[in-house]
């Protein structure tokens, strides 16, 4: 395919400029909120569209030379988030999980990948991520020159595509990448978003992929940024796609807009940009933009987070995290607002590990490895049930003491019921030992069940671990603040990290859930492997009891139920149904297959019962080839037997290609030759209707008898 490119390149620029408040008012720790209005309304320009990705040949590099990408990037933006506060509570953390809960035994993936290493990336650090769709699941990480981007087949993992977005999106439209790449997948539109940096010019360079599939052509977008966009991170709202960054460089915490819309259009997209007020003295501290899951609309504006530790500030207050609103206008943008925050108090923490970035031991060295604390760890992520709205987070935490630090992961689900306000619902920081866990990424599945990954070192005596990627959760009936599930080793580390790569860990990590079954995770991260500097792994999994739930359709009242008439299925269970579950009786097609099933009753239960049930009249006369099952609705499951059964119709008609007797719920009917051997009996309900053209073959005997259903 030929690529296209406009005629025009025009790239959208920003008014350096703070935040512009309507009112001020403070709260208990001294933060200004209220609402805010943009800094700059604008739109950006489509540069190109990409050839199709399936055309490339599978490409994973370009030739650039090694490099610390940490030198490049990050050094001058990123801050330490110094002690400022010496009377803030330091050390001893009240939310610990302090010993390991593994009442639901072990995780069991479904697919284990090696992705992108560091002989074919050539960088440090790789910043992991990865997105699963439909079909799909697209893994992402730095190279020396772009990303590399591959494709999988989510249902068997095999590799599709290979490339260098370098290569494959930007050179098409003068641009060069430095990586940092997020992409996600819009679970509505059915849509792929890549976001990376611009090596230059302060800009960042955006893809969005033309249909659901990632191997096709992608339309290509760039605009520009106040300070250099250092950290972006994306989010999917129903109504926009969001993205921050850090731009600490003018004390600013930005937050940026685009028209989702326009932008998968791949026209003119508008794009509004907002400040809200920088934590003084406080050097690093993105926004995280919360991501929204599922296929039922968020309720209300898009959201970000962002964590406060009141020990980075004089003015004390209490360790919280803050949530605001983007509430957009594409009609008119400039009166679009942030408002907030709403301070949201958590347990207390303490986020500082050590005075410099590299806090985190590893067996066999000296030289300490990045913990990536003082932020909050990609994604954060939404959820709607129906019943009530979630939003799932992590960041890491000194989980020792002041004086014998090591690190865990505080991890948090926010909830909302109607239209009440956010609360803490759970939180716990996951430390079961001295082990050192570390770069979180958290997921909560449709089904209400969490998902925790990270990083884990051990230097303890007799227990020692390399760097290594692991992965617990949780069942949404479980007890509340707690993992579950004993921790599984997603990557095995085999030595030490070198000093070449600057202590840099991932940066961060991608924990995404299957759009399709909505409880497959899929989790994706960086670990020491074996013969070269480090490698990444992609892993998915279910999390379920360590009994399982099972369903058993009992004995049936009859094998030949009659249509439109009530039908009671019984059936037994094993293992645990959640609260809100639904059993539902399902038939299938008259040639036994539940593609596309009937449902004729539900029961609301989280144990075994009877469903009434009411067998549909448009059913094939005379089908033999039905079968039964029940499914539950939380968890996912279907019975494990599946009886066949005939289904009486309402009416039929007997006619010369009558061959067996059979019954009408109500009317049965005689057509020309009843052509039946023997004697045979046929019955219907209501009425026998012989028409005066009815002819009895030669040895048959033809009975007829008003008779109900009577099971």
């Amino acid at each position: 395919m030929k690529k296209t490119l406009p005629l025009i390149i025009l790239l959208l620029g920003f008014n350096l400029s703070f935040a512009q408040r309507n009112k001020v008012r403070m709260d208990a720790n001294g933060m200004v909120f209220d609402t805010y209005k943009p800094d700059n309304v604008g739109q950006m320009t489509l540069m190109g569209i990409s050839q199709p990705i399936r055309n490339f040949t599978n490409l994973s590099g370009v030739p650039f030379q090694l490099y610390l990408k940490d030198e490049e990037e990050n050094d001058e933006h990123r801050g330490k988030n110094s002690i400022k506060n010496p009377n803030a509570q330091l050390g001893f953390d009240a939310a610990k999980q302090a010993s390991s809960r593994a009442i639901n035994g072990v995780i069991t993936p479904t697919n284990s990948i090696e992705g992108t290493d560091f002989a074919a990336a050539l960088v440090n650090p790789p910043d992991v991520n990865g997105e699963v769709g439909t079909q799909y699941y697209v893994h992402t990480v730095n190279a020396s020159g772009g990303s590399i981007m591959k494709i999988y087949n989510k249902t068997t993992g095999a590799l599709i595509s290979t490339v260098n977005t370098q290569t494959a999106f930007w050179n098409g439209i003068s641009s060069t990448s430095l990586g940092d790449p997020v992409i996600l997948y819009d679970q509505v539109a059915q849509r792929w978003v890549l976001v990376e940096m611009r090596s230059s010019g302060n800009k960042v360079l955006m893809a969005a992929s033309q249909t659901n599939d990632p191997t096709g052509s992608w339309y290509l977008f760039q605009f520009s940024t106040s300070a250099f966009p250092d950290f972006p991170k994306i989010s999917i709202w129903n109504n926009a796609i969001l993205m921050t960054d850090n731009e600490n460089s003018l004390s600013q915490a930005p937050i940026y807009a685009i028209n989702k819309t326009t932008l998968y259009a791949g026209t003119a997209t508008s794009i509004i940009r907002f400040t809200v007020p920088f934590i003084t003295g406080v050097g690093f501290q993105p926004m995280t933009p919360v991501d929204w899951d599922s296929s039922t609309n968020p309720v209300g504006a898009p959201i970000f987070l962002r964590m406060y530790d009141n020990a980075w500030s004089g003015s004390g207050g209490t360790d919280h995290l803050e949530l605001w609103n983007v509430n957009l206008d594409w009609v008119t943008p400039a009166n679009s607002n942030v408002s907030g925050p709403t301070n949201l108090n958590t347990s207390a923490f303490d986020s500082y590990l050590c005075a410099s970035f590299n806090c985190t031991p590893q067996p066999g060295a000296t030289n300490l490895l990045d913990s990536q604390a003082e932020y909050l760890n990609f994604r954060a992520q939404y959820r709607n049930f129906g019943t009530h709205e979630s939003i799932v987070t992590c960041h890491v935490v000194n989980a020792g003491t002041v004086q014998a630090k090591y690190a865990g992961i505080r991890w948090y689900e926010l909830r909302r019921t109607g239209n009440g306000a956010w609360t803490v619902y759970q939180q716990s920081t996951f430390a079961p030992d001295a082990k050192n866990r570390f770069v979180g990424s958290i997921g909560i599945d449709g089904f209400g069940n969490i998902a925790l990954g990270y990083n884990l070192t051990s230097t303890i005596v007799g227990n020692t671990k390399f760097y290594s990627a692991f992965a617990t959760g949780r069942l949404s009936t479980d007890p509340l603040n707690t993992m579950t599930f004993t921790e599984y080793e997603v990557g095995a580390g085999t030595h030490t990290m070198p000093t070449s790569t600057g202590g840099r860990t991932g940066d961060y990590y991608s924990m995404s859930i299957d759009p399709v079954d909505n409880k497959t995770f899929w989790f994706t991260s960086h670990y020491a492997k074996t013969n070269t500097t480090w490698g990444t792994k992609i892993a998915s999994f279910v999390l379920q009891p360590s009994t399982p739930s099972t369903i058993t359709v009992s004995a049936l009242p009859t094998s030949t139920p009659c249509a439109n008439k009530p039908y009671n299925i019984s059936f037994t269970t094993t293992g645990t149904f959640n609260s809100g579950n639904q059993f539902i009786a399902q038939i299938s097609n008259d040639l036994g297959s539940f593609a596309s099933p009937v449902n004729i009753g539900t029961l609301t239960s989280t144990s075994a019962g009877t469903i009434v049930g009411t067998i549909p009249s448009g059913t094939t006369p005379g089908g033999a080839g039905y079968k039964m099952q029940v499914v539950s609705t939380n968890p996912v499951v279907s019975s494990t037997n599946q009886p066949s059964i005939s289904i009486i119709p309402i009416n039929r008609t007997v006619n010369s290609s009558t061959t067996t007797p059979f019954e009408a719920v109500d009317n049965l009917t005689t057509s020309g030759t009843v052509n039946v051997t023997g004697n045979k009996t046929f019955k219907a309900g209501k009425s026998v209707t012989l028409n005066p053209n009815t002819t009895v073959g030669s040895g048959t005997v033809f009975s007829a008898k008003i008779e109900g259903c009577n099971y």
